[in-house]
């Protein structure tokens, strides 16, 4: 299959012909124009390329004549590029799958490129290397030489559409925390820096078993249960108990950065940061997941799906989130709610 249009230079006011993998899928009903006493059925969908995603629309017109199609599977659509409230949105007018045999994944799943990617694991292996304490380095290596796991770290996306939403992500995400941590560890001498490296590059840990990451992103049913800082915390606190004699206080304070890493209760966090490492981490991860954000526009397409309403004037609306801060909020240093939105 050729593809020679992506989501990112899509333009508004225009008539599309393109292909994209069906990221998200909600059917709704609303009054029929013709008849209020009927409901008809119509779709919001998200739509993603190795560009990025973007949201569309289905009216029942248009819908009637389509063939069934659901999430992750790739599709042909016809669309006008419209705005709502500012943000781009298709308007579909007709949609086709592609045969399995057709479709090329390359077009539609970003990733970190390989050569990125194993530049990244050399840094990850020479920061883990760096560390001093024995502790933390038993630690990390339990991780890190464990093959399945560091397998799962270097291939899973770091969140579901916020921020390093691709498979590498993660990776990404982890090691440059760890490095602005180093970076700060530097600057103030009376922080410990092995601990807080180290809770830099295990912060997220939690998020290898939270997301599955294939095709699409999605969370898995315990993550969804449960959450990544909960099962971070489990993860670590197991291998901790498996090394003999890991020293109590180092073992107390790296967990206390993966259980309040994201900064406020309300937010997920079972504690807030009350040392200065944890204070450190909270903040650096913040930064990171908030820089790529704004860098990479993500705001246009990855606000929650409208599901409360079924005013034709606010269905199309998939791109304001209740639960989201503004852009000037964001930079009040805010706690963030990706992970909580359910979706």
């Amino acid at each position: 299959m050729k593809k020679e249009l992506y989501i990112k230079d899509l333009k508004y006011g225009t008539n599309i012909e393109s292909a994209f993998i069906v990221s998200k899928l909600i059917k709704k009903t609303k009054k029929s124009r013709h008849d209020d006493s009927v409901d008809e059925e119509y779709c919001q969908v998200r739509l993603q390329d190795s560009s990025g995603l973007i949201d569309g629309i289905i009216w029942p017109e248009a819908l009637k004549k389509m063939p069934d199609f659901k999430e992750e599977d790739c599709v042909t659509v016809k669309a006008y590029v419209s705005q709502f409230k500012g943000l781009p949105q298709l308007v579909i007018s007709a949609l086709d799958k592609v045969p399995d045999n057709e479709i090329d994944n390359t077009f539609f799943i970003r990733t970190v490129p390989s050569p990125e990617k194993e530049k990244m694991i050399i840094e990850i292996r020479k920061i883990v290397s760096s560390i001093k304490n024995s502790h933390l380095r038993q630690l990390l290596d339990s991780f890190f030489n464990d093959s399945r796991i560091f397998n799962a770290f270097t291939n899973s996306a770091a969140a579901v559409r916020y921020h390093h939403a691709y498979s590498g992500g993660l990776l990404e995400h982890s090691l440059t925390v760890a490095k602005n941590c180093d970076m700060i560890a530097g600057n103030y001498p009376e922080l410990d820096r092995d601990l807080v490296v180290a809770g830099a590059l295990l912060h997220d840990i939690g998020k290898i078993e939270e997301y599955k990451t294939g095709i699409t992103i999605k969370i898995t049913d315990e993550g969804g249960l449960i959450g990544h800082i909960a099962m971070g915390y489990g993860m670590v606190l197991d291998r901790i108990n498996s090394i003999a004699g890991f020293d109590r206080t180092i073992a107390k304070n790296i967990l206390h950065i993966i259980i309040s890493h994201h900064g406020y209760k309300e937010f997920g966090s079972p504690r807030v940061p009350e040392t200065p490492e944890a204070f450190v981490v909270y903040h650096t991860d913040h930064m990171d997941a908030d820089i790529f954000h704004e860098k990479f526009e993500v705001s246009r397409y990855d606000d929650q799906l409208q599901e409360n309403s079924n005013e034709e004037s606010d269905i199309s609306g998939m791109h304001v989130s209740k639960n989201k801060k503004s852009t000037a909020q964001r930079h009040e240093i805010v706690p963030r709610q990706e992970e909580f939105s359910g979706f």
